[in-house]
């Protein structure tokens, strides 16, 4: 991997990098939309076929009125990594947006709110696919912090369509960390 970073007039983040990945490697396996890619991510792996491939990662993101915290990551492949399978994620890029609540206002509190999306341009419409729900999970996150201690309470909303009625899923749950300052 290379690359490079900064900041563009004191307002905008950036990071820009090449990526050159090896056989069998998927950056990002467990990320967001793990549960609704297992089925296709395990089978790379476990059967090694999962071909390298050069990639690229690009990062744009700002802070609003010293409150809200905006980034936008993209990443994907130069050109189709397996031709051989037209639906293989892996040659389609990845998109993760992220909006921020700072903790200021109310002490101790601070929000998340997620969007992941896989396979845009898979039908060959960029952003009808960015807006597309399938391939995507959006996650709501209100976290508390104590001391080095965060309590999250998330929503996770998904669309797996199948054959059993209601397409959307929704789960919920704690998560908790432990922030080490440095």
């Amino acid at each position: 991997m290379a690359g490079f970073g900064g900041k563009l007039v004191e307002i905008f983040t950036y990071n820009m990098q090449l990526r050159f990945v090896g056989d069998n490697f998927i950056p990002v396996y467990f990320d967001a939309t793990y549960d609704i890619s297992r089925a296709v991510k395990y089978p790379l792996v476990d059967s090694g076929t999962s071909p390298g491939y050069i990639g690229w990662f690009a990062s744009l993101g700002t802070e609003i009125a010293g409150l809200f915290v905006f980034q936008v990551n993209v990443d994907g492949p130069f050109g189709e990594v397996d031709q051989a399978n037209h639906d293989n994620y892996l040659n389609y890029p990845h998109l993760r947006g992220v909006l921020s609540l700072k903790e200021g206002p109310l002490a101790g509190f601070s929000a998340d709110l997620v969007y992941d999306k896989t396979l845009l341009g898979i039908s060959g419409d960029f952003l009808g696919d960015l807006i597309d729900p399938e391939g995507a999970v959006t996650t709501a996150k209100l976290n508390y912090r104590f001391g080095p201690a965060i309590i999250s309470l998330l929503y996770e909303i998904r669309y797996v369509p199948d054959a059993t009625g209601d397409p959307w899923q929704i789960t919920s749950g704690l998560e908790s960390a432990v922030v080490i300052p440095f």
